[in-house]
């Protein structure tokens, strides 16, 4: 009995050591991508800066800016009106008598290929039938 406690224990070991490595590389991965853009930032700047003076570039990229979180707020209020999908709606079992099947959003049940995506897919089978 021990034996399989101590396997159970160290399988959940590795695997909270797994999730952390990864949890930890995707924060690192996020900070990186924070300081990238600081110096994105910072370049767009001194350009500017050389271009129109150190207080017209100032006030260019703070119009970038404030006009970019305005357009995260737009989106964030968009998507916070939708209807999510509660855990009532996906628990319940479909029936040949009920409603039809949830379809979520965003899923690839419904999803239909634009018009250019079946023109390059016949033409790639077209190449690879010659």
């Amino acid at each position: 009995m021990g034996a399989l406690v101590a396997l159970v224990a160290a399988r959940v070991t590795a695997a909270l050591k797994h999730q952390a490595t990864v949890y930890g590389l995707m924060t690192l991965a996020a900070l990186i991508i924070i300081f990238a853009a600081g110096y994105a930032l910072n370049a767009g700047h001194t350009m500017l800066m050389f271009s129109f003076g150190a207080v017209t570039a100032s006030l260019i990229i703070t119009r970038c800016l404030v006009a970019t979180a305005g357009v995260c707020v737009v989106a964030s209020r968009i998507f916070a009106n939708r209807p999510s999908a509660t855990a009532e709606k996906l628990s319940k079992l479909a029936s040949p008598y009920s409603a039809p099947a949830l379809r979520l959003p965003y899923s690839r049940q419904h999803r239909r290929h634009p018009p250019l995506a079946q023109f390059v897919n016949g033409g790639l089978k077209w190449i690879v039938e010659c």
